[in-house]
């Protein structure tokens, strides 16, 4: 994507938008500023909140806050999927 901004997984050149940059299950990664909050992030992602938590800075948050968690460069985010099974 090189330089690249991403709305809701499309690119839109890097001279559209700011970054703001994350640390996402221990990885790097931009998104573009107007994801202000982590389900901003879900949707941008096209990822269902639903069976998901994060840990974001260390603090557990579920899917029913996902629109109250604020996110700011620099944070550090940990996804969680939750997969139903058994025996």
């Amino acid at each position: 994507m090189g330089g690249d901004c991403l709305i809701f997984g499309q690119s839109i050149g890097s001279k559209y938008c700011t970054k703001m940059d994350l640390v996402v299950n221990g990885q790097s990664r931009s998104v573009g500023a107007h994801v202000t909050t982590i389900a901003d992030l879900m949707k941008t992602w096209m990822l269902s909140p639903e069976g998901l938590m994060v840990e974001h800075n260390g603090q557990l948050v579920k899917s029913p806050a996902f629109g109250e968690a604020k996110l700011a460069s620099g944070d550090v985010l940990e996804i969680i999927q939750f997969m139903g099974g058994g025996a």
